[in-house]
C-alpha cells in the first residue's frame, strides 16, 4: 500500500494538538503507553519510544490504529479524530455541533414565519401575551415544581408539547401543533430552503391543517 503523506501529516498534527491540550509531552506519553503495556502483560511484544512518537507527529511514520486507540484513551479524545476519519475531537463535540445546527435551523424558521406575518408561540409567556382569555391559557399550561408557568401542552393527548402559530395581522391563533411534528420538520429540512421562503411556509400551513384539533369535554 502506498504511503499517504497528506494523511500522515494530518494525523501527526492532530496527535500533537491533543498532546498539547492535555499538557503531555512525547516522553510522558510514551511512559503512559509502556506502563499500560506492562500492566496488561504486553511489554514483550509491544512498546513505544519518545522517538517513535516524534516521527508520528512529524508525519514520517504512519499512525497505526492500535497505537491511535491507546493515544485516544490516554488523551481522552475520539480515536477517529486522531486517524483523520472525523473532525470531531470528542463525541461531545459532535453532539454540541448537531445541537448548534438545529438551533440555527430553528432560529431561521422563526425568522421565516415572521416574514410571512406569523409568530411561533411556544411558551406560556408567549401565549399570555397574545391571548386575553385566562381559561384558554390555563388549559395549555403545566406548572413546574416551583409553580412557574413554562411550556405549552395539549390538553387531550397525554399532555404532549405543542406550539401555536399566531397570525399577527389577523390576531388569530392556529390550532395546536404538536412539538414533535415541529421538530421532525426541522430535522428533515436543510438549509437549501433559504433559497425559497415559500416552501417552508407551505410546510407550516400543512402542519396547521393536520394539527390535532382541540376536543371539548
Amino acid at each position: 500500500m502506498s504511503k499517504n503523506y497528506e494523511l500522515d501529516e494530518k494525523c501527526g498534527k492532530r496527535l500533537l494538538e491533543c498532546m498539547e491540550a492535555s499538557n503531555i509531552n512525547g516522553t510522558q506519553l510514551a511512559k503512559k503507553m509502556n506502563d499500560y503495556y506492562n500492566k496488561h502483560g504486553l511489554s514483550s511484544t509491544m512498546n513505544i519510544s519518545q522517538q517513535k512518537i516524534s516521527t508520528i507527529i512529524n508525519g514520517r511514520v504512519h499512525l497505526k490504529k492500535e497505537d491511535a486507540e491507546l493515544f485516544a484513551e490516554i488523551l481522552n479524545v475520539d480515536v477517529n479524530y486522531l486517524l483523520g476519519n472525523t473532525d470531531y475531537k470528542t463525541p461531545l463535540d459532535k453532539v454540541s455541533d448537531k445541537f448548534k445546527t438545529q438551533l440555527g435551523i430553528e432560529k431561521l424558521y422563526y425568522q421565516i414565519t415572521e416574514l410571512h406575518g406569523f409568530e411561533i408561540i411556544a411558551t406560556a409567556s408567549d401565549l399570555e401575551r397574545v391571548s386575553k382569555s385566562p381559561s384558554f391559557i390555563r388549559q395549555w399550561i403545566i406548572q413546574d415544581k416551583q409553580m412557574t408557568s413554562t411550556t405549552l401542552h395539549h390538553v387531550n393527548y397525554n399532555r404532549a408539547r405543542i406550539i401555536f402559530l399566531y397570525d399577527i395581522k389577523q390576531e388569530k391563533l392556529s390550532p395546536p401543533i404538536l412539538m414533535a411534528d415541529f421538530e421532525e420538520m426541522i430535522k428533515n429540512i436543510d438549509y437549501h430552503f433559504q433559497c425559497s421562503l415559500e416552501k417552508p411556509f407551505r410546510d407550516y400551513q400543512n402542519l396547521i391543517k393536520s394539527a390535532i384539533p382541540l376536543k371539548h369535554k
